[in-house]
This record gives structure tokens, sequence and C-alpha cells, in this order.
């Protein structure tokens, strides 16, 4: 009645959590190689950042995550309006009322059972 029925991931859909993780590794990768940019692009607009506060490593694996915090919320946001929308399955009024009603008769039909049931067994 008002239960959803899986579906099957046909197409490409079925491959969407491979390229999700394919995308997820793409962009660690990338944001590494752009995280000496960002330092240097930070060393130039934050006063007072002169980006030897932290050992280098871990200042380009800091700057690795920020980027790939960016680029991923980028992307989210470019998948969130692109991807393809499911269907809204829309209820009409009319409906509602018809199974209302059918619900109503077999409730009407289910204690007229029972009554006649019981005054059978009573009569015995």
């Amino acid at each position: 009645m008002g239960f959803r029925q899986e579906r099957n991931a046909t197409g490409m859909r079925r491959f969407w959590p491979l390229m999700g993780f394919l995308m997820f590794v793409a962009l660690a990768i990338v944001s590494y190689f752009l995280a000496p940019s960002a330092i240097d692009l930070a060393r130039g607009i934050v006063p007072g950042f002169r980006g030897n506060e932290m050992p280098p490593d871990l200042m380009r694996l800091a700057f690795a995550a920020l980027v790939f915090v960016v680029l991923g919320s980028l992307a989210a946001i470019i998948l969130a309006v692109t991807a393809p929308k499911r269907e809204i399955d829309v209820i009409k009024d009319s409906q509602l009322l018809k199974e209302r009603e059918e619900m109503l008769k077999r409730r009407a039909a289910d204690r007229e059972r029972l009554r006649r049931i019981n005054r059978e067994l009573r009569s015995k």
C-alpha cells in the first residue's frame, strides 16, 4: 500500500560508490600536490604567517587536508546540482480517499464477520 519496493541498481548507478571512492582518492592526491601552493598563498595573504610554525611535512599535510575539504565541498555542491533526481511519488487526494474508503469497507466487513461468528458461537 504505502511501502516502497527496493530498486535494483542498474546501469551506471551501481558504480557510484566506486566512482565516489576514486574521486576521494583523486582529490586527496590533487590536494597533496596543491598544498605547497596553498602555503605560499597563505604566506602572502595572512599577516604573521611565515609557514615555519610546524615541521614542513606536517604543514604540507595540514594544508593538503584544508585543500581537500575545499575541493570536496565544491565537488559535493556540483554533484548535488547535477545528479539525476528520483521521481517523487505524488499522492493525489482522490487516491487517498479511495484507499480510505476501501479500508473502511474492509473494517466494516471484518466487524460484520466477527459479529456473525460470535452469534453462531453463542447460539450453539
